[in-house]
């Protein structure tokens, strides 16, 4: 057997073997909060597990290598909406999450929005 006919099932053997569906995302980004006329800016440090291209806790969808998820939870008190996008393209995420809720002081009800915009480094997970 020739060697040069080996080159390609070892190609094969190798990409089958990695998978980059399955990984973590490593953030130091900022976290932009605006409630009741109000605006903060913080640095925070986050870190995001995604399996199957899908961030675990979301409804996600891929398509030309952004992932978008969603999600959005009702309260007695409070309903929040979130909205991530993740750019496996240049690393970049951004992570929307905007609740309306009542003041506890008074029961006047109120918007609270924050972003939170990062660069991050995807860490793959080794397939089992």
């Amino acid at each position: 057997m020739r060697p040069y006919f080996l080159i390609p099932a070892l190609m094969l053997l190798v990409s089958c073997g990695t998978d980059n569906s399955n990984f973590r995302a490593d953030c130091n980004g900022k976290m932009i909060t605006y409630s009741q006329g109000v605006q903060t800016v913080e640095k925070e440090t986050r870190r995001y597990e995604f399996a199957d291209n899908k961030l675990i806790g979301r409804e996600c969808s891929l398509d030309k290598g952004v992932i978008f998820c969603y999600s959005e939870v009702a309260r007695s008190d409070s309903t929040s909406k979130e909205q991530l996008i993740f750019d496996r393209n240049n690393y970049t995420l951004t992570d929307i999450k905007t609740t309306i809720e009542a003041n506890k002081s008074n029961g006047v009800r109120f918007v609270k929005t924050e972003i939170y915009q990062s660069n991050c480094p995807m860490t793959i997970k080794p397939s089992k």
